[in-house]
């Protein structure tokens, strides 16, 4: 092991550790590592700090004082007057409530030089991810998985936490493939002090005001997306745009061709072999045109997917099941592009249509809602295409954690077929469970749908949506901006009257700036046509690699049984496609980091 994708932030906070150990392991990373050094050397017994920031760092900033204390952001703050040492001032000041003024997007880690205490904080989306351990004499944490492995950490499988990923498709924090490695959720800050470590929820709220009527939503959507634009642009022409053939990424481009002396360039993924509806770049080109933006597709095929498997594991730092259809971000970068915008973030503004069904069904009365349970739990037999979603939304619940629960997306029963403890699934059911509820119980929100909304972004959008978006854009050294992640755009989209959504908001503004048919053209989910690649060029390539997976994965799962799974894939029996993904990251992911 001796190199991993190049961390963004990684520190050692404690009262002792072996400093010159750590340059070492660094050193390993990359000729370019420890751009930024931070040390504190005082002869006590009280708390001492040391932060080591490394390369791909376009949009990386620090601040100092005299005392020792210092403040670093893998991120940027949104509001352009304020700077870094104000923060820092604000911190020293008035501790960890200082930042609730700040808004940012990414990792903020602070060092009271004077009271001796860190603070760890992200921020409310989980823009960065922030990953900590403790170890001997202290805690190391970073903004980067693989390096704490590459560090050292105890590197025991957790095998509860990969069943709850195969589940779902994701690691929900806190959980991470590793016993040893804690994830923190969005919006939590992690302090350090001489008395221990204390974990906050402080920034995980959000605020809710006065419903406002759709005309007046309109005006300012238009407004609050235009200045989240614009205060976010990098500052340099070399700039692109990622171009999806729908309306959120549209509205985006269109802002931008209004800013003066913006000049942008818009990128659209397009899937070889395949002429199917995913395919959205005559929808982008059609935007592009009406726009005058230059435009350009972006390739990916069945033999891309096999050679760049491994690249595109290290650069999202955890075993995936999504985001494929963009990982493909080199070539972007080598055509001189040094920042990007995406427009993901809109999706998330209301609720999905499964979660819509299930308030509905759980808003039924008791005795229909048992009658609807015990016909899709006779229909289990038949195997129903639907049986999964079905199972799902019947199960009961006993909070709204229950409700958000995506545990069946994966049925049980194909889970406890592949494992050597079949009890594993009910240990993972029950401990995902866990983890919602106590999410759940954090908010201070008037209903059930709110709490939903708020739920949805902190695991699924940060920790598969923004993990993917980040992931491949700092892979390929370039800065993420996004737009849609903006305090006052998301207040606004959860604050609407009636049953108008963002979404439905956005539409509108859209209408003003493109035709009728890109505004308010239909959702198609972004997504890699993977069922039919594995059905075809994909199938012994996926079968040669899961029959040999590593010890770390064998222990919880039986290679024959995956075996299968493809059997009926490639058949047409079943569709395991995406689950047969997450299989084939997690072993490209154990493989690489616990060789």
């Amino acid at each position: 092991m001796t190199s991993v994708r190049a961390f963004r932030l990684f520190g050692f906070c404690g009262t002792s550790g072996d400093v010159s150990t750590i340059r070492q392991r660094a050193a390993g990373l990359g000729p370019d590592t420890a751009g930024i050094n931070f040390e504190s050397n005082l002869d006590s017994p009280l708390l001492t700090a040391r932060a080591i920031v490394a390369r791909n760092t376009p949009s990386l900033s620090h601040a100092q004082t005299p005392d020792g204390s210092f403040i670093v952001i893998d991120g940027r703050l949104l509001e352009p007057h304020l700077a870094l040492s104000d923060a820092l001032q604000g911190w020293i000041t008035n501790g960890v409530s200082a930042f609730t003024q700040y808004r940012f997007h990414g990792l903020i880690a602070a060092w009271n030089g004077t009271t001796r205490e860190f603070v760890l904080i992200r921020d409310p989306f989980g823009v960065t991810p922030v990953y900590f351990a403790k170890v001997d004499g202290g805690l190391m944490f970073s903004s980067d998985l693989a390096t704490l492995v590459h560090f050292g950490v105890d590197p025991t499988v957790d095998p509860v936490a990969l069943d709850i990923y195969i589940a779902t498709g994701y690691f929900p924090a806190p959980l991470t493939p590793l016993r040893s490695i804690t994830k923190l959720p969005p919006g939590h800050s992690l302090t350090i002090a001489a008395d221990g470590v204390a974990e906050s929820a402080s920034w995980f709220q959000h605020e809710e005001k006065e419903a406002i009527d759709e005309t007046a939503a309109v005006d300012l959507m238009e407004g609050r997306l235009r200045e989240s634009t614009e205060r976010t642009w990098p500052g340099d022409n070399n700039t692109g745009l990622l171009l999806s053939g729908g309306v959120d990424s549209a509205l985006l481009l269109a802002g931008i061709t209004r800013m003066p002396k913006k000049p942008v360039r818009a990128f659209t993924f397009r899937y070889k072999d395949y002429n199917g509806k995913l395919n959205e770049g005559g929808n982008a080109r059609a935007i592009a045109n009406h726009l005058g933006v230059t435009h350009e597709e972006i390739s990916i095929g069945p033999d891309d997917v096999l050679n760049d498997l491994e690249s595109a594991v290290v650069a999202h730092d955890e075993p995936f099941t999504w985001g494929l259809h963009s990982y493909r971000m080199r070539p972007i970068a080598d055509r001189g592009i040094t920042a990007v915008y995406s427009g993901a973030g809109a999706d998330g503004w209301g609720l999905s249509r499964r979660h819509r069904a299930a308030t509905r069904f759980n808003n039924l009365p008791g005795l229909v809602r048992g009658s609807l349970r015990a016909v899709v739990r006779a229909a289990r037999p038949l195997n129903l295409g639907s049986q999964t979603q079905a199972e799902w939304l019947t199960e009961p619940i006993s909070g709204v954690g229950s409700l958000y629960s995506p545990d069946a997306d994966w049925n049980r029963a194909l889970r406890r077929r592949i494992y050597h403890d079949p009890s594993l699934v009910d240990r993972g059911s029950q401990r995902l469970s866990d983890i919602y509820q106590s999410a759940a119980d954090e908010q201070t929100t008037s209903s059930d749908e709110r709490t939903l909304i708020l739920l949805d972004k902190r695991f699924n959008t940060a920790d598969t949506v923004l993990l993917w978006n980040r992931g491949w854009t700092v892979g390929s050294e370039m800065d993420l901006i996004l737009p849609y992640f903006d305090h006052d755009l998301v207040d606004l989209a959860m604050n609407i009257k009636g049953a108008t959504t963002g979404k439905d908001i956005l539409r509108r503004v859209g209408a003003k700036y493109l035709s009728n048919d890109m505004a308010n053209a239909p959702k198609i989910p972004q997504t890699m046509p993977v069922s039919q690649w594995v059905r075809g060029p994909l199938a012994e390539p996926f079968r040669e690699r899961l029959a040999d997976m590593p010890s770390a994965m064998t222990s919880v799962v039986d290679p024959s049984r995956v075996t299968q799974l493809i059997d009926e894939h490639v058949q047409g029996r079943a569709d395991h496609a995406w689950r047969l993904v997450a299989l084939l990251t997690a072993a490209v992911w154990f493989d690489r980091h616990l060789p």
